[in-house]
């Protein structure tokens, strides 16, 4: 159950950092993307190994698909907290509704600008 659990954990991080990393090399993060992939190949071939050497055990392969999930999960939320993919900013303008190249906009496209 140990070993499962170590598969289990080793593999979540793997994958957390694998979807971490993803997002880093979407953002065209030049230095963070390739040191965060060197640190999670690490993690990977250690993961691997041990579960390929105990693949025999079914709770072994089920910790580790289940760590692959819950990987996942945990790399969308950390990524969501850091916010990388996101850009939000609010324009707010004036209009004079009687100028007219408004007017002549709102009969052009049948409504307000």
């Amino acid at each position: 159950m140990k070993l499962a659990l170590t598969i289990f954990v080793l593999n979540a991080c793997y994958i957390t950092l694998n979807t971490f990393r993803t997002m880093l090399v979407v953002r065209r993060q030049k230095l963070w993307a390739p040191l965060l992939a060197v640190f999670e190949e690490f993690v990977y071939v250690i993961a691997l190994a041990i579960a390929l050497k105990n693949i025999n055990s079914p709770i072994n392969v089920i910790a580790y698909t289940v760590g692959f999930g819950i990987g996942i999960y945990l790399g969308i939320l950390i990524e969501d907290h850091v916010a990388l993919g996101y850009v939000n900013f609010q324009v707010t303008v004036k209009i004079d509704n009687d100028d007219p190249k408004y007017q002549q906009n709102k009969k052009i496209t049948g409504g307000s600008a």
